[in-house]
């Protein structure tokens, strides 16, 4: 849809104003299509590594509970640069066990993910073949938000690979089993399906 309306409205403007005047246009739906479109980008031969399922920068890593599975996580929030039209790819191999969507009022102080936060959040719960649960939600304060999974519950996922998208995109959160061994800082720079956010351990 949105590549549809970005073609558009690059041929109106040529046809009206002329390729000069339409270049901006034709720039804006070139890098739409290279978001896309993006390679599926080199995954770690890690099995027990969580990737991060955005590309930014890290924000925060700390233990602290997690508000879908009631338990005490690690959690690695993640800045998402604007325009936050993002691809989503999976931080672990395992199978969908569920998807959480909450619609809320845009503009709240915080832009993490939380039960008692506002903003519109998507999130999906992943478990691993050693029973291990991998939750990551993205969350968005700006108006028209959208987020797409391409699995539903049920369904398996691989390590790394392109499992959706998300407009308007602000933060990510990924919260791990509690123990697992954290790879990043705040500060750090992270590629989607790419860097290792942490290790996951045995109970």
């Amino acid at each position: 849809m949105l590549l549809a309306l970005a073609l558009a409205a690059a041929l109106l403007l040529s046809a009206a104003a002329g390729w000069l005047a339409a270049l901006p246009a034709w720039l804006v739906l070139t890098w739409l299509v290279w978001v896309y479109w993006a390679r599926r980008p080199p995954v770690p031969a890690e099995p027990r590594a969580v990737l991060s399922p955005v590309s930014g920068r890290v924000l925060r890593v700390v233990e602290e509970d997690d508000p879908w599975l009631q338990r005490t996580a690690l959690r690695v929030s993640i800045r998402i640069g604007f325009p936050g039209i993002v691809p989503l790819h999976c931080p672990s191999e395992g199978t969908v066990q569920d998807i959480y969507v909450r619609r809320g009022v845009f503009g709240g102080a915080q832009r993490t993910c939380r039960a008692n936060e506002s903003p519109d959040c998507y999130g999906q719960w992943l478990r691993t073949d050693e029973g291990e649960d991998v939750i990551y939600a993205v969350s968005s304060h700006f108006p028209l938000s959208r987020a797409r999974f391409d699995h539903a519950p049920g369904e398996r996922v691989g390590q790394g690979e392109r499992c959706g998208f998300f407009y308007a995109a602000s933060v990510a959160d990924v919260l791990m089993p509690r123990g697992s061994e954290s790879a990043v800082s705040p500060g750090d720079r992270v590629q989607a399906g790419e860097t290792i956010l942490a290790s996951l351990t045995s109970a």
